[in-house]
């Protein structure tokens, strides 16, 4: 959603990517009705159960092979009301019910498994993508060695596209930059194609897993089925009785399918319906979404870069950019590498870095006239200067005072800058005695004047005033 947000996204694109997840829904719902208008779907945990309960009369032979259709079981079923009692043979060896939960185990297990290969390629999905962005960006760097000038002939650097001097002695550098650039390229390619592989696997096992869900749904049915069968027929000591008892309930049961059988034919649209699902993955495949959004960031970056500076930030100096994929902002340190806000030290950074991310997200957002409210409410920013316990300005000490109006000044500029196209609301309980400040509160409410935003009778809350930044 956040590349759809920024713009990177067209909006033709998004549609078309709806449209594809309701395309393969209706596939994976019409195969389903012509599974079961077709009697090819896995039978049912009562069927299941009560053929079962057939075997353990001797009414049938145990079953033997792979697990049996609706169509093959209900064939099996008929077939045990044609006998007049139990068949001579040995009694059914083995406990039906302890089976049955042996499988549930197995699923459970195969269930497990499948979670957990989804999760493997759902991280191999997001490194793929981490990849990538990291690539764009350095592909945009180098891929400014273009405006050099080449010689005709050789293809050797001739000049300096500034200042039209000859860099000859550059030409085994910039080779080398040049063959990095090449390779990053293959590398973005192979990359490129992993990804759709990727998300099939994904697709394929996500479909798989359905499948164990539905048959533990059939295995708990056929558990409770024979187990409240079992209680009934254990009451009756005589063979014969038992085995009428199950072929009563198996003639109920078909008589009740037979009924739901009757109906319109269903019509097969798969290929249809698979046609425009490859009609649509092909259209979004063509998409250039990861070249805007790493060109929308980088911008974005150099907004809340510039803000950080202002509000003399720690590791402002450096490059700061935000990772949209692990929702948090981060220095590219020349000494130290990546550095994640959560590892830039005081509570004064955590502020200073929301509010410029805040601050120049909504700014984009406004000048693109992008699809997100015009809105932004703070929650007591003066928290990190001030003690827990501690309510007014006076216990600010007079950096920290310095600080916290730097922060709405650093509000008032976005605001001037927007003209009205964005409000930002404050929720505070500092009062801070200063223009930036108090020409801008709306409301203030106290326990002594009677005015709250909670009204009088409700539990006990903090002094606070409202500053409305329009």
């Amino acid at each position: 959603m956040i590349p759809y947000f920024l713009g990177a996204v067209d909006r033709e694109q998004a549609l078309l990517r709806n449209r594809l997840g309701i395309a393969r829904r209706d596939l994976a719902d019409h195969e389903a009705k012509l599974a079961a208008a077709s009697n090819l779907a896995p039978a049912a945990g009562q069927a299941r159960a009560l053929l079962t309960e057939a075997v353990e009369a001797r009414l049938l032979l145990p079953a033997t092979g792979p697990e049996p259709s609706t169509d093959h079981v209900l064939r099996l079923l008929r077939n045990a009301l044609v006998h007049k009692g139990p068949q001579p043979g040995p009694d059914s060896s083995g406990d039906p019910i302890t089976a049955l939960r042996t499988r549930r185990t197995e699923l459970r297990s195969l269930h497990g498994r499948a979670r957990a290969r989804i999760a493997d390629l759902k991280a191999a999905l997001t490194e793929n993508s981490d990849f990538t962005d990291q690539a764009n960006e350095q592909h945009a760097r180098l891929a400014s060695l273009g405006l050099l000038k080449r010689d005709s002939d050789t293809s050797a650097i001739a000049q300096c596209p500034v200042c039209d001097n000859p860099v000859s002695s550059a030409n085994d550098t910039i080779a080398a930059l040049t063959r990095d650039l090449t390779h990053l390229d293959g590398d973005l390619q192979v990359i490129g194609s992993d990804t759709p592989a990727i998300q099939r696997l994904i697709s394929h096992e996500e479909g798989q897993l359905q499948e164990l869900r539905s048959e533990l749904a059939r295995n708990q049915e056929e558990i409770n089925e024979v187990t409240a069968a079992s209680r009934t027929l254990h009451q009756e000591p005589d063979d014969v009785r038992r085995a009428a008892i199950v072929q009563d309930r198996i003639s109920l049961y078909l008589d009740t399918t037979a009924q739901h059988a009757v109906g319109p034919r269903v019509e097969d649209r798969r290929e249809e319906l698979r046609g425009r699902v490859a009609e649509l993955e092909s259209l979004l495949s063509e998409g250039t979404q990861d070249d805007r959004l790493t060109s929308f960031l980088s911008l974005i970056n150099q907004e809340i870069g510039k803000k950080a500076r202002e509000l003399e930030l720690e590791h402002s100096e450096s490059p700061i950019r935000l990772d949209v994929n692990r929702l948090t902002v981060i220095a590219d340190t020349a000494d130290e590498g990546p550095v994640p806000l959560k590892d830039m030290g005081s509570g004064d950074n955590y502020l200073g870095y929301h509010v410029a991310t805040l601050l120049s997200l909504h700014e984009w957002f406004a000048e693109h006239r992008n699809p997100v409210p015009g809105v932004l409410i703070l929650d007591q920013p003066s928290q990190a200067y001030f003690p827990p316990d501690d309510v007014g300005e006076e216990v600010l000490q007079s950096d920290d005072r310095i600080r916290l109006l730097s922060i709405f000044e650093a509000i008032h500029r976005t605001l001037r800058r927007l003209e009205g196209r964005l409000q930002v609301i404050v929720m505070e309980h500092a009062d801070l005695d200063d223009p930036a400040f108090n020409h801008h509160v709306a409301f203030r409410w106290r326990r002594s004047d009677g005015q709250a935003l909670v009204p009088s009778g409700s539990p006990p809350m903090r002094p606070d005033v409202a500053a409305g930044f329009v």
